[in-house]
């Protein structure tokens, strides 16, 4: 399972050890030379890994995950997170996840049993609403990465004050041929 987070790499199990190849090659690859986001992608998947091996039988199992976008590239942000909805389906456990990143969120979006809240300071009570399609509208804007813009189908302007709002319906009008 962890080889489905990787493109250039795979892992194999050797005698009571394992090494690190090329992936689709015999040629061996130094675990020196693997890059932080694909270090700090095994560690993670490895973590969730050893976490179905140890539900508990009775009540229910919530994985906490704090900001495991930390050192990872957008697209291996996503990676995660479908390897991650594949693990709880197959082992039926929750997870609650910190996190600022628009590509996090942007991956979870499809998947009907996602659902977000945004808090804010001093915060007691939590609103976990379905990811909607505003929020995937919304997502790129904020704190997004660039190669996150995939995720928005419709472009957004955000207008401060009468005087941008005036400018930009003259633009409008101006784009339509009329004035």
């Amino acid at each position: 399972k962890i080889n489905s987070l990787l493109d250039n790499i795979e892992i194999r199990r050797h005698n009571t050890a394992f090494k690190i190849f090329r992936k689709g090659t015999e040629t061996e690859f130094n675990a020196q030379a693997i890059s932080s986001g694909e270090s700090e992608l095994i560690s993670l998947g490895i973590e969730c890994l050893i976490f179905t091996k140890e539900l508990a039988e009775s009540g229910e199992n919530i994985l906490f995950l704090d900001e495991p976008d930390v050192r990872l590239h957008p697209d291996l942000q996503v990676r995660l997170m479908h390897f991650l909805k594949e693990l709880v389906d197959e082992n039926n456990f929750k997870v609650v996840i910190a996190t600022h990143s628009t590509a996090i969120l942007g991956a979870l979006e499809s998947y009907a049993d996602t659902h977000l809240t945004f808090i804010t300071f001093d915060q007691k009570n939590l609103d976990f609403k379905a990811v909607s399609a505003v929020y995937k509208k919304v997502l790129p804007v904020f704190g997004a990465h660039p190669l996150s813009n995939f995720f928005n189908e419709a472009p957004i302007l955000l207008v401060e004050g009468e005087d941008d709002e005036r400018i930009w319906q003259q633009v409008v009008r101006s784009s339509k041929g009329g004035r």
